[in-house]
């Protein structure tokens, strides 16, 4: 995209302008792009990493709090940490991949939407104002057309029936007779999704705004520096006008007998046509080659940009393998914790009988003696 800016210059070649702004723009875009494509990242890490697993921990923390207090006194087969840490295993590793590939496939609607008013912006073809009243809708309806085929929502209704079977399997039956005891269970489960799937919500709305405020302080700061240098331009040819008006004053005598001599008219007009045409030539070739080196940088950042995907997806499934190994190993340590407590039992109650016959032989052997 380019856009052709008209200057005054002393013996400036003819396009010389065009191709300097051109490449000017060009940079200066790509350049607010990966600066903002860069916090966009970081801003999704931090996500991933430190708000999301203190929004699980949180709810989670307020939800086995609430069960416990209805339990008081109650014998349901588990104390609180164990209660917490069987709710902690099975919601909180499937929300963190589910908002993790959220926020992966969400990642190019962020890219597409940021290029659009960054490129809009610098073209002055939008304002400022614009942009804060659109940004978050545009964002959502790129969000929606399913750009890389994968889809994700922020639905937690799947992984909270796996939930609802562990307390119904585990604690429902515990205090069945109690028909109130039993519904308060079934309230505090549906707080606790109700309020869960809230605060994820949030936190996605949060992280829209965020990308729109990176954006704003980007183009912000942009704007500022091409005012200065459009003050700075418009200073240089101000002073260049009054020189020129200068030069020329002194040049005029006051018999006007002198006449001014043009530095071109020692051309014909076919050899300044020419000139010209090798001027426009030259940045023309300049601008191509600048061109070429450009696309080839997009092309090898697209490449880059597939093989993380592919990294990304390959890191997920191999970290589901490796819950799934987890889980079956922790099964396997169940149950060899279920052989070892009947091997203890049936050592106890085998030591009596060792007793036993100890003392029937010592009684034997005593008798004999006598």
């Amino acid at each position: 995209m380019y856009i052709v800016v008209y200057r005054r210059n002393i013996g400036m070649q003819v396009g010389e302008d065009i191709s300097e702004e051109a490449s000017y723009m060009i940079g200066t875009i790509e350049r607010i792009k990966n600066d903002l494509l860069m916090k966009c990242n970081n801003l999704n890490e931090k996500v991933i990493s430190e708000s999301l697993p203190k929004i699980i921990d949180s709810n989670i923390y307020h939800f086995n709090e609430e069960l416990m207090n209805l339990y008081i006194g109650l014998n349901i087969g588990f104390s609180e940490d164990e209660m917490r840490n069987n709710i902690d295993d099975i919601i909180k590793i499937p929300i963190l991949k589910k908002i993790k590939r959220k926020l992966f496939i969400d990642s190019l609607a962020i890219q597409i939407t940021n290029d659009y008013y960054i490129e809009s912006f610098l073209n002055n073809e939008i304002d400022i104002n614009k942009i804060e009243k659109e940004y978050i809708n545009e964002l959502r309806k790129n969000k929606s057309s399913n750009q890389l085929n994968m889809t994700e929502d922020l639905d937690i209704t799947i992984i909270i029936d796996k939930l609802r079977r562990f307390v119904d399997e585990k604690i429902k039956k515990n205090i069945a007779e109690n028909i109130m005891l039993v519904q308060a269970t079934t309230n505090s489960l549906n707080n606790f999704e109700r309020e869960l799937q809230i605060a994820l919500n949030n936190l996605i709305d949060e992280c829209d705004n965020n990308y729109m405020k990176y954006l704003l302080e980007d183009l912000k700061d942009e704007k500022c520096d091409t005012k200065d240098k459009s003050d700075v331009e418009k200073k240089e040819i101000e002073r260049w006008d009054e020189n020129m008006y200068n030069e020329i004053t002194d040049s005029v005598q006051e018999n006007n007998d002198i006449k001014i001599v043009n530095k071109f008219e020692k051309y014909d007009d076919m050899t300044l046509f020419n000139k010209v045409i090798l001027s426009l030539n030259t940045k023309e070739e300049k601008l191509s080659r600048k061109e070429k080196e450009i696309n080839n940088k997009k092309e090898e950042v697209d490449k880059r940009l597939e093989s993380a995907n592919k990294s990304i997806e390959f890191n997920i499934e191999r970290e589901n393998k490796l819950t799934q190994k987890k889980l079956e190993l922790n099964s396997k340590e169940v149950e060899i914790n279920s052989k070892l407590s009947e091997a203890e039992v049936i050592f106890l109650n085998i030591k009596p009988l060792l007793k036993g016959l100890n003392s029937i032989n010592s009684f034997k052997d005593e008798g004999g003696n006598r």
